[in-house]
């Protein structure tokens, strides 16, 4: 059982320290983030910790108790997908589909500035 609580906290020492730091030095802008995500992690992570002592002192960890580890890791993952869905206001096909009609309009933005720019030189090589 130790060697499993030690498995545990190695493994968020990597994420916490590695894989965050290269987000950080990878990103080119800002990074924000929902307080609630660290809140989320670490309450799954205390629980899972929890359960892990409970079963060490338990004296093993069989597969009944695997199942409910692997449970809790499902209701992880089901709460990340929920909580993207109600975050992300929309499914990725409708921000792609306003994504290209800003583009499109951007696009039409720009020719109209470069028709005018064309016209103001050839006024000025008149004048």
């Amino acid at each position: 059982v130790s060697y499993n609580i030690g498995a545990l906290f190695g493994a968020g020492l990597f994420v916490c320290s590695l894989v965050v730091g290269i987000c950080i030095l990878k990103s080119e802008e800002d990074l924000v983030f929902d307080p609630r995500i660290i809140y989320r992690d670490i309450g799954i992570y205390i629980i899972a910790t929890a359960l892990t002592i409970a079963f060490g002192i338990y004296g093993s960890i069989t597969w009944f108790t695997s199942i409910i580890l692997l449970v809790l890791y499902v209701i992880l993952v089901l709460v990340v997908i929920i909580d993207d869905v109600i975050n992300s206001g929309g499914s990725d096909a409708a921000k792609y589909n306003e994504l290209e009609e800003n583009t499109e309009a951007n696009e039409e933005d720009t020719k109209e500035k470069d028709l005018e720019i064309l016209k103001n030189a050839k006024e000025a090589r008149k004048g």
